[in-house]
């Protein structure tokens, strides 16, 4: 298992998986069990996975890995609806999503540096790329910064980059580990909005 994440659908709480036998899986996570059929659609590894829901309340699915397309899964009860969108020329490595005004967009990082932005509202839009730098974008992160949103990446130069969501190629601040950061979190410290790396 490469990646999870966890959201609700429908008042029922769902934890997706991917991994390396190339499926994202969906589990209740308090007993266990499957909940819905997995999904087939990678090629190969899958090593970022992501659920949220779109403007009507669907519940959505982003993935990413060794295929190097970011699959977007509009979940339905009976039949999914896939979209595999292409852009990156690497395998991708994170996946998130936010609003940018009031509009959702799914963001994907790559391991050649590359975050890209699709809009979950039309998926036939082409998406944009901006290289960041700091090597293999492994984690996304969506926080709020000094009040202005914003996405953070971890990279494999040891740091942290807090971009600004509208404008990724604004870079408001970086931070540093003393080893590639592989995962953030967003969290809540004493009431004020705080970032896990």
């Amino acid at each position: 298992v490469r990646s999870l994440s966890f959201s609700s659908f429908a008042g029922q709480a769902v934890l997706a998986s991917g991994g390396a036998d190339a499926c994202v899986r969906f589990w209740d996570p308090f007993t266990g069990t499957e909940v819905r059929r997995p999904i087939f659609g990678h090629r190969f590894m899958v090593n970022a996975v992501h659920l949220c829901a779109d403007a009507s309340g669907a519940p959505l699915l982003a993935s990413g890995g060794v295929d190097e397309a970011l699959h977007v899964i509009q979940l339905g009860e009976i039949e999914d609806q896939e979209h595999r969108l292409n852009g990156h020329l690497a395998e991708i490595l994170a996946v998130g999503s936010a609003y940018i005004g009031p509009a959702l967009h799914l963001f994907s990082g790559s391991r050649d540096g590359e975050i890209r932005i699709w809009s979950a509202t039309d998926l036939t839009r082409p998406s944009v790329g901006v290289q960041v730098g700091g090597g293999a974008i492994n984690c996304i992160a969506v926080v709020d910064y000094g009040g202005e949103a914003t996405i953070a990446i971890g990279t494999a130069d040891h740091s942290v980059r807090i971009l600004r969501r509208a404008d990724p190629k604004r870079l408001l601040a970086t931070f540093h580990h003393h080893g590639p950061v592989l995962a953030l979190a967003p969290a809540s410290l004493a009431g004020r909005p705080a970032l896990v790396s």
